[in-house]
């Protein structure tokens, strides 16, 4: 049975003259300390969530270092006050630096159909997903991918995690974790151990073995919008390290042919 599309009641905050509003409110109140160019502001408000996320501590883990703690402290108070002014209480700091201000970064095609109401936040988060650098291909082609998944998304109405399969078969991310990786995995680690104890490639293996059973036992009420929000973060920057090995490693099989390839 084919699963289809709920009607959802329209973000108030999920369009890009919003993001701005709240951006440009926070600039206001804090003109000396919150910065003017998206790439900077990203950068801040980032660095910002982590600092509401670990009051107490003096270098909460993956902090960017860029900014100093008391400017953040104050900014994250004045933005608190503007998402509880704009939208009564109903968004985060967290929410709104950890997914709202990603609309910043999103391609016109996926901003346009966002804002129309056509697609969900969600549904835009995964589709920003399929960039040139993502996909290893030109502007065009990466516009031309998106163009046709949306097209497509939008006339059989399908639904969030259908869009979300289809991006990931897209970025070849489709591999389900199984017992059989788990023991394939267990068993590549004893032997680079065998074969070399200080071989740090085990590390790689060991580290998606805890993932696996990680994901077994997470509760699902853990899962609210705080957890979504560094999930998503943390989930689009391994993607990004392991998309950028797999382009080294395919520009390395063009200069060298003959080099064997090992699973």
């Amino acid at each position: 049975m084919r699963t289809t599309r709920r009607s959802r009641k329209l973000d108030p905050l999920a369009n890009l003259l919003s993001v701005r509003s709240v951006c440009g409110e926070l600039q206001k109140r804090c003109p000396d300390i919150v910065p003017k160019t998206d790439k900077q502001l990203f950068s801040f408000l980032t660095a910002m969530k982590y600092i509401h996320l670990h009051p107490k501590s003096e270098k909460p883990p993956r902090r960017p270092p860029n900014w100093q703690r008391e400017a953040l402290i104050e900014a994250s108070t004045h933005l608190k006050a503007i998402l509880e002014e704009k939208f009564n209480k109903k968004v985060s700091i967290s929410g709104f630096a950890g997914v709202y201000l990603r609309i910043l970064l999103f391609p016109s095609d996926v901003l346009k159909v966002l804002e129309e109401g056509k697609i969900t936040l969600q549904e835009a988060l995964a589709l920003a997903r399929l960039t040139p650098n993502n996909l290893s291909v030109s502007h065009q082609k990466a516009f031309a991918i998106r163009k046709e998944v949306i097209d497509s998304h939008i006339k059989v109405k399908a639904s969030q995690n259908t869009l979300r399969s289809r991006v990931k078969e897209i970025l070849g991310e489709t591999n389900v974790i199984s017992a059989d990786v788990l023991i394939a995995n267990i068993e590549m680690v004893d032997k680079m151990l065998e074969l070399d104890p200080n071989d740090k490639r085990h590390l790689f293996y060991e580290e998606l073995k805890n993932l696996f059973f990680a994901i077994r036992s997470f509760p699902l009420e853990l899962v609210d919008d705080e957890f979504l929000a560094d999930f998503n973060a943390a989930f689009d920057e391994l993607v990004r390290v392991i998309n950028s090995a797999q382009r080294r490693y395919r520009q390395k099989q063009k200069t060298s042919p003959s080099l064997p390839f090992h699973v």
